[in-house]
This record gives structure tokens, sequence and C-alpha cells, in this order.
């Protein structure tokens, strides 16, 4: 028996819609856990569950490593990706190295490691006498940094994974957790005074507000590998903090960097009555408009527009965003996006910075009339076009993507370089 299901509706909203925060909440509560696991930390889960089923179960010894080696492959794979990267070789090498300091561990590779292989020489050698133990750390740096290719036995390495979830909770993820009420009493704060000296366009109650509804986790600098120390997911209303934040001035610059995006404006859409998993396919066959789906899209988020997958402006919402975070912390030392700035500032030559705040922070009204519900936006897009020219800054985007913000600073360093740009996509 087949049965249909109702069309998708969207409609535009705003934040104070009671539907958007009742949802906000669920999702956030509902992805918390998942964004605060630890690299390996499921895997290891994983592994104690599948050896007390394989006690229960009587399972021979060679199909329990079997499925050990299958259940860490991946990881094995990852770690060999970030060794083998310019950008991330000393943390894999880092890794490899620290769980050396405990003795189970080393009793672990003297059994699992193959006799004459280096890192078990090196370990004799310290038992015998012919290494002293203070050297023994550069040793093994020494050599995981130098080897081409990783070879780790599956139950050492489980053991390295093991010691790196208890060292991140304990030198990572819990002094990073007891400085969050301070970075947020700092960041109040700082900006309230920002807008009490008129150089925020906000309401005090609008940073109160995003700051209670934000949570803030930490999460291993292993699965964020793109480069940054930090990332604001607005879809669930989370601020990933790495653990490899190493200083307390680089976790205050990351936190207070991710604030201002949630800060920022938003442009979010409702919709109703879209049923893609087979979970509320189910629950609506069963339960009919009792159980409808409702979701909610960001489709803008400071001047990063969403449509059909590509994002418009990212690097003009970056180069603000660092430039606000230092105006804020009142210190120039957000070193983030540096060519994204300078595209930044060479605009800012001819418009006006606080037009681009203002379009930063401006939220979407659907309640207002069409041509009222982003009026800072369309100054700034007047603005640019009166300087120049129709629909340049999509096609200063454009370039961006195509070539790369660095080739978008060279053109537009040139006297009237920006024409050129006109001219491409004329």
């Amino acid at each position: 028996m087949s049965f249909e299901f109702p069309k998708p509706t969207s409609t535009r909203v705003n934040e104070f819609q009671s539907g958007y925060h009742h949802r906000f909440e669920l999702l956030s509560r509902y992805k918390r856990e998942r964004l605060e696991r630890i690299w390996g930390e499921k895997t290891l889960e994983q592994l104690a569950q599948y050896y007390k089923l394989a006690k229960e179960q009587g399972l021979s010894q060679e199909e329990i490593d079997a499925k050990r080696s299958d259940m860490l492959k991946p990881l094995k794979e990852w770690l060999e990706k970030i060794h083998e990267s310019q950008k991330y070789h000393d943390r894999a090498v880092e890794f490899l190295v620290a769980p050396f300091e405990e003795d189970n561990v080393l009793q672990v590779a003297k059994q699992e490691l193959k006799a004459g292989s280096e890192v078990r020489e090196m370990i004799e050698d310290v038992e015998r006498g012919r290494l002293l133990p203070e050297l023994f750390e550069a040793a093994l740096d020494g050599y995981y940094d130098e080897v081409d290719r990783l070879d780790i036995p599956d139950k050492l390495f489980e053991a390295f994974v093991s010691y790196h979830v208890k060292r991140f909770r304990k030198e990572n993820e819990a002094p990073i957790k007891n400085e969050i009420p301070g970075l947020k009493r700092r960041f109040r704060k700082r900006c309230f005074e920002a807008i009490s000296g008129l150089q925020l366009p906000l309401q005090k109650e609008v940073v109160s507000r995003r700051l209670r509804e934000t949570r803030v986790i930490v999460k291993d600098g292993l699965f964020m590998l793109e480069g940054h120390l930090g990332r604001f997911d607005v879809d669930n209303g989370v601020i990933t903090i790495s653990g490899w934040n190493d200083t307390l001035n680089e976790l205050e610059l990351t936190f207070t960097h991710e604030m201002m995006h949630v800060l920022s404006g938003r442009l979010i859409w409702e919709i109703k009555d879209r049923y893609e998993d087979a979970e509320t396919k189910l629950l609506y066959a069963i339960f009919g408009s009792k159980a409808q789906s409702v979701e909610y899209e960001h489709r803008r988020i400071g001047v990063v527009f969403s449509t059909s997958k590509k994002f418009r402006f990212f690097w003009l919402n970056e180069a603000l965003t660092a430039s606000l975070t230092d105006d804020v912390i009142k210190r120039p030392f957000d070193v983030s996006y540096p060519s994204e700035r300078k595209l930044l500032s060479l605009l800012e030559s001819k418009i006006p910075r606080p037009l681009f705040l203002a379009a930063y922070f401006e939220n979407f009204d659907p309640e207002k009339p069409a041509d009222q519900r982003i009026p800072h936006w369309n100054a700034l897009i007047k603005k640019i076009t009166e300087s120049y020219g129709s629909g340049f800054l999509v096609k200063l985007d454009k370039f961006v993507q195509e070539k790369g913000v660095d080739e978008a600073v060279k053109i537009m360093e040139l006297p009237e370089g920006w024409r050129q740009i006109q001219g491409m996509y004329a």
C-alpha cells in the first residue's frame, strides 16, 4: 500500500519564533554527545563492548585479533595521513611518543614489537643502562619524526589511543572548560563597552541572549584538521573549541572570533513536511500530522549566503569576523584570514566600514515589507554599485572562488584593477 506525504512548505521566520527555539534546543542536546567525543574514544568503547561479547561467546583469539584490526584500521589510516602532512606532522609524533611515559604502554610495546625493531631496542637499551632515561623521549621523537611509514601493532596502537583519550581529558579538555565562564564574562563586558562606544551596531540584549543560548564544547584537535582552532555550528547552536588552543591568549582569540559569528545576522527558513529519512516517514505514517516534520535552515549568517549548496561571500564574512575580533579584544593579534582582510581593506578605500558592519549584524525581518527586510545589506550593495559598478560584489566573489583570494588582492591593488574583474564577468 502506497502512502502519500504532504508537499514540503518553506517560510522565512525570525529568531523569536517559538518553534525555532524549541527545535534549536532539542538539536543541540541531541548532537552534544557526538560533538564532545575525543578522537578514538568511540572506537575504544566499541572494542570494550566487543571484548565482552567475545568472552561470552567464547570466540577465539584469532577472531578477536582480526576484529580489533578491522576496528582500528580507520584510526591508523587517519594518523598516517596526519603524520605525512607538513602542517600536522608534529602532532602525530606527539601522539606516538607521549604514551611511553606510562609503564603499561612500555610493557605492551615490549610484548608486541618485533625483536630487533628500533623502538624495542631503545626500550631495552634504557633497561640495560645503555640509554639514559631522560634521552629516551628525544630518541623516540627522532625516530617517529623521520620514519616514512608507521607500522604499529594493533595492541600497542590501542594502548596509544587509550592514553591519548585520558591525557586529552586531563590536559586539554578540563583546563579549557574551566576557562569558559571567564571567557563569556569578558566577552560580554567588551561587547557592552563597544556598543556603548558606538563601535558595534548591536543591542546588549542580543549579546546576552545569544551567549546564553550557545553551548561551548571542547573537541579533540585530531578531528579538526582544516586549520581551524574553532568553529560555530549555527544549526545546532554550538561553538566547538579545539583542544589545540595551547595558550590562554589563543583560546581568548578563538572564542571571541567564534562568538562574533554567533552575534552576526541570520536568515532563517522554517521547512515543514520534508520527509527525507525513513524515521520521519514512518512516524508520519503512524501518527499523521502529530508527527509533522519541522526543520530550520540558515540561508545566511553574517554576510555568507547559502544557495544551492554553494556559499557566497565566505571570504568577506571571515574578514569582517577577524577584524571585529581585534576591535573587541583591542589587540590586533588575530592573524587568521590575512588575505581576506587585505581584500576587505581594499574595498574599504571606497566603502565606509560602518556599512559592512551594519550588514554583517543585520537579521532578516520577514514581518516588514519586502523592500525593508534587509535595508543595511541593500545600502551596502547600493554603495558598492556606485563605487565599482553593477553586480561587482558577486563578480568579485566569483573571481575569488575561481582564482583565489590572493589573486583577487593582486588585481585590486592595481590602479583601477577592479575594472578587470568587472570585464571578466560582463
